[in-house]
């Protein structure tokens, strides 16, 4: 297999593995990830990164991945 081949095996991979997560802390990191391109020292949207953080760990699906857990099942994400 090309190194091209297995690139696109593994990137499907963690694609398919990413998608998997809860709406909120996507979001929240995608935000921190463009955030750190733009403004390599933060400053202020330290905060605002360090807000969305604090808001996820309150989300609805906190407790749903916690709840899945015990249970052994998947969790069921719903961006709240």
């Amino acid at each position: 297999r090309s190194d091209r081949g297995a690139f696109s095996v593994i990137s499907q991979a963690m694609t398919a593995e990413i998608t998997e997560n809860a709406p909120l802390s996507l979001r929240g990191t995608k935000f921190a990830l463009y955030t750190i391109a733009e403004h390599p020292i933060l400053g202020e949207a330290e905060k605002d990164i360090q807000n969305l953080f604090i808001q996820s760990l309150k989300s609805r699906d906190v407790q749903e991945a916690k709840q899945a857990f015990q249970e052994k099942r998947k969790p069921r994400f719903e961006g709240k």
